[in-house]
């Protein structure tokens, strides 16, 4: 018994005694460590046993312009009875184990508490204070979206000319990437500025935005980050009563259930990282008797400040079901604002034949790609070919023409396996809306203009052939020899 009493005390002591090695102290350091020691370590003896109920908060003050990156060593597991928790300075705790066992403590105060409840677990832990100073700049604007794969030893600060800065992450696996974690952000031009949290979730925990026209980001870890990101004036986004970004590609079809029951916009914006032809599948308002709801689609992003060009009203549905799709949307940035609803929306970021597969009742509408791109210097020139296994009668609306640029045409044709007529073709910009129709199995359309200053927008129907509709074909045949604008 005298034995066990003489362990025990001794057990309770500071100094932890392993079998075969040296006593090693484990006393709790009591003084603020700064960059007056730029290396240490606790225990300074090496990796040790700790006692039942240990506890210890080691302190760190970290100056403007460093960063300490602290080596964890322990045999902690996920859901283990102990901890080594780091409490950055902004108060979010860091739970360490044998997996997670590296963090960069960025500027401010920063503290480990180390508690136990059982004697089985051991811990070590060595700090390196790192000038931070020396990184290269990479210089961005609000408004750029960009892969948050960011390099190591450099900072990326994003500038809005004159308002506060929010930035907003999206995943590529489109669920919250934990990897964001590691993505550490300042609140001003570069990495003296003050620490304000970690990029997790999409936003800056408990941060609207910066508090002057400047944001830092910068991975220390140079570990990889399969997210990307986007920075946003805060008066931009502030409006809205949710702004999300969200990542697309031609692996997997796109779908999210928006809502918007508040009286204002909720917006997100749609980024597809390897296709510039994405198709709007699906637009189901879940609460079709509900007036004023619209869907809205707008180019690029909330910065640019586009008009929309497409609108999808409940009034417009058939059994709450926009019937009008796919649409097509020849960009790989474009923003989509849910106002007043509930409502299912899908995304099919890949060409879709189902786009040109028509008959009766069938509406959409065409636009070139320098309409969803106005800033890209050369877009792609535009070509469709609408097919329906029936005659049917194709109605065309002109809505907008602009020709900037000698020598860039429209021309839409309709026909069939026997004949084929221009239904309309310009080299010049019209103003004002021009309709014609005809019937026939087909309907193609192609627009030469490859820049911003040309462009055309075109509102297509497609009705029944009906007796009418061929009596007057030869007639629009005729008239469209003397109508075709050049």
């Amino acid at each position: 018994m005298q034995t066990f009493f003489v362990a025990s005390i001794l057990f309770l002591t500071a100094s932890f005694i392993i079998p075969g090695q040296a006593a090693v102290d484990l006393t709790c350091p009591t003084a603020t460590i700064t960059n007056s020691t730029l290396n240490g370590a606790f225990p300074a003896g090496g990796s040790s046993l700790f006692p039942a109920s240990y506890n210890c908060i080691i302190k760190f003050l970290i100056p403007h312009g460093y960063v300490a990156k602290i080596d964890v060593q322990t045999n902690l597991i996920y859901g283990s009875q102990d901890h080594f928790v780091i409490k950055d300075s902004a108060s979010s705790l860091n739970e360490m184990n044998i997996v997670d066992n590296l963090f960069y403590a960025p500027v401010g105060t920063n503290s480990i508490n180390i508690t136990t409840q059982t004697n089985t677990s051991t811990f070590y832990f060595t700090w390196n204070f790192i000038d931070v100073t020396t990184f290269t700049r990479n210089q961005f604007s609000t408004g750029q979206i960009v892969s948050l794969n960011l390099t190591a030893n450099n900072y990326y600060r994003f500038t809005s000319p004159n308002d506060k800065v929010a930035f907003t992450s999206g995943s590529i696996s489109g669920t919250p990437d934990l990897s964001t974690k590691r993505i550490y952000v300042y609140d001003g031009d570069d990495l003296n500025a003050m620490f304000i949290g970690n990029l997790y979730d999409g936003y800056v925990p408990s941060v609207g935005g910066s508090s002057g026209n400047t944001i830092t980001l910068v991975n220390f870890y140079g570990l990889p980050v399969l997210s990307y990101g986007i920075a946003n004036d805060d008066k931009v986004i502030s409006k809205y009563d949710g702004y999300s970004l969200q990542i697309m590609s031609q692996a997997r079809d796109f779908f999210t259930q928006g809502t918007s029951m508040n009286g204002k916009e909720v917006a997100m914006t749609l980024y597809s990282l390897d296709s510039q032809e994405s198709y709007i599948t699906t637009v189901t308002f879940l609460n079709p008797n509900l007036t004023g709801q619209e869907v809205r689609v707008m180019p690029q992003t909330p910065m640019d400040g586009y008009a929309n060009l497409l609108t999808y009203s409940s009034n417009d549905t058939k059994d709450t079901t926009i019937v009008n799709l796919p649409q097509q949307v020849l960009s790989n940035t474009f923003t989509v604002l849910f106002y007043r609803c509930d409502v299912y929306f899908s995304v099919r970021p890949r060409p879709s034949t189902e786009w040109a597969t028509v008959g009766p009742g069938r509406t959409g509408m065409m636009y070139s790609p320098s309409m969803w791109n106005p800033k890209t210097q050369q877009a792609a020139p535009y070509s469709s070919k609408l097919y329906s296994s029936i005659p049917v009668n194709f109605v065309m609306e002109l809505t907008s023409v602009s020709i900037g640029k000698a020598g860039d045409t429209l021309e839409v044709n309709v026909g069939s396996n026997s004949s084929s007529l221009i239904l309309a073709q310009t080299n010049q910009t019209i103003s004002g809306a021009m309709e014609k129709s005809a019937m026939g199995t087909y309907m193609t359309t192609t627009f030469t203009g490859t820049t911003g200053a040309s462009s055309f927008a075109m509102k297509f129907s497609v009705l029944e052939a009906k007796a009418s509709a061929k009596a007057m074909i030869n007639v629009v045949a005729l008239v469209m020899i003397f109508v075709n604008l050049f």
